[in-house]
């Protein structure tokens, strides 16, 4: 894992990736299940999204582009709010 620092705080960091085997201990599986209106047939659909874990620590982050300030607005949703 490697941080580039800029005024002693961190911009961004690189990391490898975490190849899990078994149990990706980062994500979480969501099912849920669907109904059909017309025929009433039932069908489970999982999903994966994001969980919390201490692993995420290890993950890349890129804060370079991130609004300093965040009270203060960008030029571009200056322009979308007027």
């Amino acid at each position: 894992m490697r941080f580039v620092l800029k005024d002693s705080a961190p911009i961004k960091s690189e990391a490898s990736a975490i190849e899990w085997v078994g149990k990706n201990l980062t994500m979480k599986e969501i099912k849920k299940k669907q109904k059909n209106k017309k025929t009433g047939q039932q069908r489970v659909v999982t999903k994966q999204v994001k969980a919390k874990s201490f692993f995420n620590f290890f993950t890349s982050i890129d804060v370079s582009n991130a609004n300093p300030n965040p009270l203060e607005l960008s030029e571009e949703e200056a322009q979308t709010r007027e």
